[in-house]
């Protein structure tokens, strides 16, 4: 799978949007830059560290998101 990390994240930068990409996997961050993804953080959708409002869009992609219950997302 790690040869479609950042694929959408890239897809939207190269349409002109400001993109962040999160993910749990320090492997699949790496491959996201080394494609070209300009902002990749480490972090879980359970544990956000972005100000409030920080986003006009948040795009959840895949099979491959093990979310369960997102109760706990906010």
């Amino acid at each position: 799978m790690l040869d479609l990390a950042g694929r959408h994240a890239l897809y939207l930068q190269d349409k002109g949007h400001k993109v962040v990409g999160i993910d749990t996997s320090p492997l699949a961050l790496e491959v996201s830059k080394i494609r070209g993804v300009k902002d990749c953080r480490l972090m879980s959708l359970y544990n956000l560290v972005f100000p409030d409002s920080s986003f006009d869009t948040v795009l959840l992609l895949g099979q491959n998101l093990g979310l369960g219950d997102v109760e706990g997302v906010r």
